[in-house]
């Protein structure tokens, strides 16, 4: 009978503490607002505890405001990679765009956290994912596929100067967006 209080009271608490509130601007130019949870490709959300949660797409989304897990706020964007949609988060505005995508996997040795980043210029459709957990080599030939059109930082990502490596991304989008056309 214990264990069986037990499971009722993980199952209660994962519940409650699993959701924050948040705010979602639709595409429909609608707003909802309540508490939510984050799953795979859309939101379940619910303006009070007595009310059944409400699953909205995030294809429907066109940004959301919320806490993150230390309590401040944030804004989240839907973008696209080939028609699947992702929650990324905006951390440098430019000719190019840097979006960020932080993940948690749990596992048998514990959770491991990792951080995506994407790539986007005004008029193109899809963001580019540049950074993953992949190997260095990866990122230096999708960067230079990426910023062709500016030759300069493609030599400086090739040639694996100081600032232009995977971990400088907000650097390299800064560069282009100033000294490249």
């Amino acid at each position: 009978m214990k264990l069986l209080y037990l499971s009722f009271f993980l199952f209660l608490t994962f519940q409650i503490f699993g959701q924050t509130h948040m705010k979602l601007h639709l595409r429909d130019c609608t707003i909802v607002e309540g508490d939510g949870k984050f799953k795979r490709n859309f939101v379940k959300i619910r303006k009070t505890k007595k009310e059944k949660p409400r699953k909205i797409y995030l294809k429907d989304i066109h940004k959301i405001i919320g806490k993150n897990k230390k309590g401040t706020f944030v804004i989240y964007s839907m973008k696209t990679i080939h028609d699947q949609y992702f929650k990324v988060q905006l951390v440098e505005r430019g000719k190019v765009n840097i979006y960020k995508n932080t993940s948690s996997v749990s596992g048998g040795y514990g959770t491991y956290s990792f951080t995506e980043y994407y790539f986007i210029r005004d008029g193109e459709p899809y963001i580019t994912q540049l950074v993953t957990n992949a190997p260095a080599a990866k990122f230096r030939k999708k960067a230079a596929n990426y910023f062709e059109d500016c030759p300069i930082l493609v030599d400086k990502i090739k040639n694996r100067e100081d600032g232009f490596k995977m971990k400088n991304v907000k650097e390299i989008a800064q560069f282009y967006n100033t000294k490249c056309k």
